[in-house]
């Protein structure tokens, strides 16, 4: 216990750094609602450090995923779109840096949206003759065809159906068996940082049939799912970001009718359970080897799901949404962190400073994020005072911008139109009625808006925060603002910061 209260750490862990993809917050029995049967994920939160409140930057995948391996905002790095978008040579991400300064062993497996990278994130990465041995596989199997043809044939009703894909040869299983064989192939000489990138839970929202843990959809308790009423649907029709895109616009309860909106949600909680199999098999590797005591394991989400929320599945949403902007995220290191659940503010850019803090390693000024090293320590010691609390998180889409506080939410978009949601949770916690436009709530949404736009400000400095850095000086910004004299005078062409 005692090694995780100095500031630095005696010893290189090994980290396992877990993503699931489209993963509602709440869809871990322990941690929401209990009709879920996750006990691999359940026994991480039993021994490890749990946010409550920890926050996606973005709410779809590529932008979320850079945003968490380089510590920067979207409008930063300026990925905003799909895998096929290049990445700034000048962005670092965490595994290239700890690959640098510490000599860890990288690999990434599963989803790749990260493609376009020079140089690349990880020293392995899956390619695509990987994807197509897994195709092969499934055709061996006589089953690839068949999968293909259901997602096109129910893609307007959830893209949910029964998967005739075996349980063993789905993908969180046969992503486990590739991770087994990669920590197993590691240097042991050196420490390793394996992402493991799932599929699941993202749509089509598909269960083997003979999937050992199935949902019976009549059975399903929807009064564990927030916004589950008719009247929230209602209240839903009247935000201004609730109109979704493409086919997951008919992707809810009114559309589809009870019965397959249940299927479709029994099958999603399905691929939570999956998910949850495919991580209990990763720890067990980790403790058969005798390594579980020296990995810090992480788990958490690019963004989330509605999973039954406003009677929806999907993401494709313009304002901020709670079920999407919220991610879970369990922190465990057997041993080392202490049980402990944390309801303070925190956004998955700080995961890149946190893991630098707990190796005692400077965090690159390139890094926006802020540590919550702190928060762990204490959960292993206890001592007061408790660390400080983030006042602020963000999240971001293309036309739309939120800031979220401990009691109140703001949206803001223009597209050409203004729109803007404003949500007291001190008096509204589930964030129904929106007080935009109230002149009672002026003074609010007032110092939201400022914090929003000086945010916006602060972190739109290329220079200073790592962006389109300047190879041949990219301190020069940091080095003016710190020696305000040389405003408006011409600069050194090389500057040395002490």
């Amino acid at each position: 216990m005692s090694e995780i209260r100095n500031t630095r750490m005696d010893g290189q862990p090994n980290i396992l750094f877990i993503t699931a993809e489209q993963f509602n917050a709440d869809c871990i029995g322990t941690l929401g609602r209990p009709q879920l049967i996750t006990p691999n994920l359940d026994a991480l939160v039993r021994g490890g450090v749990s946010f409550m409140r920890s926050y996606s930057v973005a709410a779809s995948c590529v932008p979320s995923r850079i945003s968490v391996l380089t510590g920067q905002y979207p409008h930063t790095h300026g990925v905003y779109n799909r895998p096929q978008t290049r990445i700034p040579d000048a962005c670092l991400a965490l595994p290239q840096y700890l690959q640098r300064e510490r000599g860890y062993q990288t690999a990434l497996l599963g989803k790749n949206h990260i493609a376009q990278w020079n140089p690349p994130a990880y020293q392995k990465m899956p390619t695509e003759e990987d994807s197509k041995a897994y195709r092969r596989q499934l055709e061996q199997r006589g089953v690839w065809e068949a999968e293909e043809a259901k997602k096109k044939a129910h893609v307007a009703e959830f893209m949910s159906f029964d998967s005739s894909i075996p349980y063993e040869d789905s993908d969180p299983i046969h992503l486990a068996r590739l991770a087994i064989q990669t920590i197993d192939d590691f240097d042991s000489a050196a420490p390793f940082f394996l992402s493991i990138n799932y599929q699941h839970a993202h749509n089509p929202y598909r269960v083997p049939v003979d999937a050992p843990i199935q949902y019976d959809p009549d059975r399903l308790d929807l009064e564990q799912v927030r916004h589950h009423r008719a009247e929230d649907r209602r209240l839903l029709r009247q935000r201004p970001g609730s109109t979704r895109l493409g086919c997951e616009n008919i992707w809810n309860l009114e559309a589809q009718g009870e019965p397959a909106f249940r299927r479709a949600l029994a099958r999603y909680y399905g691929m939570v359970s999956l998910v949850d199999d495919s991580v209990g098999r990763l720890v067990a590797h980790l403790d058969q080897r005798k390594l579980l005591a020296n990995t810090l394991i992480i788990f958490t989400a690019d963004h989330g799901d509605f999973a039954g929320e406003y009677g929806m599945l999907g993401k494709g949403a313009a304002a901020g949404f709670e079920a999407i902007m919220r991610v879970p995220l369990i922190c465990y290191w057997k041993g080392t962190f202490g049980p402990e659940r944390v309801h303070s503010l925190v956004e998955n850019i700080d995961l890149f400073p946190t893991v630098c803090d707990l190796l005692g390693l400077e965090v690159p000024h390139t890094v926006q994020g802020e540590s919550f090293a702190d928060v762990l320590r204490y959960s292993a010691s206890g001592c007061d005072p408790y660390p400080r609390a983030k006042a602020l998180a963000f999240h971001e889409t293309l036309y739309c911008k939120t800031v979220i506080t401990r009691d109140a939410i703001l949206s803001y978009g223009f597209d050409g139109c203004e729109t803007g949601e404003l949500f007291d949770l001190r008096h509204d916690p589930e964030a129904s009625i929106n007080h935009f436009g109230e002149p009672q709530y002026g003074e609010l949404e007032r110092s939201l808006m400022r914090a929003l736009t000086q945010w916006w400000i602060r972190t739109d400095q290329p220079l200073a925060w790592g962006a389109g850095l300047n190879p041949r000086n990219p301190e020069l910004f940091r080095y003016v603002h710190c020696h305000p004299e040389l405003s408006g005078k011409p600069v050194p062409d090389r500057v040395r910061i002490n």
